[in-house]
């Protein structure tokens, strides 16, 4: 009887592509229109822009009814991270454009100051469970999961803080060194550098060697090459996690709302002078296993391109071949954090384009017939197309979005994380349509430095 089910919902999967409308095929200046609208709204709404306050440069995580509202038991602090990076993205996709300037006037000077001016700043900073040993005295290179000098509200409340900062997290420290490392290949800033170099330092002394961290500072510092200690997956069918490692091998695994680790690990690759073809048909594969599986998850009507989960939910997971949850008997409701996703795929696209020999050789029976870039391109621009048309609805990006009967309530608000992840998938796609990698364009520019 399962079985007769499990093929019923392949079907359903299957035809939902068929079924999916083409999204409209954005021109350039339609897609630079919209990345200025992005760009701009987290500008004037969720950044610090008074330069006589302490958190100058600073983007708030959220933004509702003309207030910076913080959620502090998030990492509120990686928003303007992310940010910072997508507008030197943006400016790769968009050289003639004003967006790493927007960077180097905020986020830049913002985290550059924090982490090597940390121990001023945050004089009554505590270690977390993460933390190996206590701190004797205030460190450099720590940063806080959110921090307030008394002008923003709390998202739960509606109440103004009082002049507070919240614990450190070894994930925010990666996205940090993730994002820096990014700025640091187009402009080479020795501060930039320096502040990488503070970040490894204090992670080394109090927890350990990170590779995201020790990467980014390695290769910001001009030392000794760290890649071959430091390796890349390669494209397996392992790759394709979760949808044929769950449906066909039957191992358990969870439908992802979004993958920071395979957004760093790209960072990475780029980091080390080319994007190679098994690393890119690695991320591509991962995405691609995400699409499958949504498309097998909305079991009552076709998924469409940009409809991720709302990332705090617990996600439908894989067992014994089929999943604990789909649409018609879950009450989850939608998310652009996993726009993260569709933004690796358009990373990745020209160099499987360029390379279609990995998935043909590699690729499992099942699937070695799909063609993955097509789906993955589509993905990219349906997810564009799904949040501009929210966009135009609400004029936010919102952090959680409404599924059919499930609504997302206080999760409508504005989350200057997700505008960062839309500008990403904006200069992907940009740079992909001009016939280039970004790892070529990043070569380019440090040969003119």
């Amino acid at each position: 009887m399962w079985r007769r089910i499990q093929l019923l919902l392949l079907a359903v999967a299957l035809c939902s592509g068929a079924a999916r409308a083409a999204a409209p095929a954005w021109s350039r200046e339609q897609l630079l229109g919209f990345a200025h609208e992005l760009a701009d709204f987290v500008i004037q709404n969720h950044v610090v822009t008074d330069p006589q306050r302490k958190t100058f440069g600073m983007t708030y995580e959220f933004w509702k009814d003309g207030k910076k509202v913080q959620e502090f038991g998030l990492d509120s602090m990686h928003d303007g991270s992310w940010f910072m990076s997508a507008l030197v993205t943006m400016q790769r996709a968009d050289p003639g454009g004003d967006w790493l300037a927007k960077a180097q006037k905020y986020q830049v000077p913002f985290y550059t100051n924090l982490l090597l001016h940390s121990d001023r700043l945050f004089p009554d900073m505590k270690p977390t469970d993460e933390d190996r040993k206590p701190f004797t005295a205030p460190v450099i290179g720590w940063a806080p999961r959110g921090w307030d000098e008394g002008l923003g509200f709390d998202k739960n409340t509606g109440k103004a803080f009082t002049e507070s900062y919240f614990t450190a997290s070894n994930h925010l420290s990666q996205d940090l060194a993730d994002s820096l490392l990014n700025v640091w290949l187009t402009t080479h800033d020795p501060r930039v550098a320096e502040a990488l170099s503070a970040l490894r330092a204090y992670k080394r002394e109090y927890y350990g060697a990170i590779q995201g961290i020790e990467v980014s500072a390695a290769v910001a510092l001009h030392e000794p090459p760290v890649f071959d200690k430091y390796k890349l997956a390669a494209f397996s069918p392992e790759s394709l996690n979760p949808y044929y490692t769950g449906v066909f091998e039957h191992k358990k695994h969870s439908i992802p709302a979004y993958d920071d680790a395979l957004a760093w690990a790209y960072r990475q690759a780029t980091a080390r002078g080319e994007v190679t073809p098994a690393f890119a048909w690695h991320a591509a594969a991962r995405v691609f296993a995400a699409v499958k599986a949504m498309e097998l998850y909305s079991d009552d009507r076709p998924w469409r391109d940009g409809e991720f989960f709302f990332d705090i939910s617990r996600h439908p997971t894989f067992v014994d071949g089929r999943l604990d949850m789909t649409a018609s008997n879950s009450k989850l409701i939608w998310g652009a954090r996993g726009v993260q996703l569709a933004w690796i795929a358009a990373a990745v696209l020209p160099t499987i384009k360029a390379h279609p020999e990995v998935w043909k050789k590699s690729a499992p029976k099942e699937l070695v017939n799909e063609d993955v870039p097509a789906r993955l391109e589509q993905l990219v621009i349906g997810s564009i197309d799904y949040w501009h048309t929210v966009w135009k609805q609400t004029g936010v990006i919102p952090s959680g979005w409404h599924h059919d009967e499930a609504k997302a309530g206080g999760w409508t608000l504005s989350d200057a994380g997700n505008y960062a992840h839309l500008l990403h998938c904006i200069a992907f796609l940009l740079i992909d349509r001009d016939g280039k990698a970004e790892w070529q364009i990043i070569q380019e520019q440090a040969a003119k430095l």
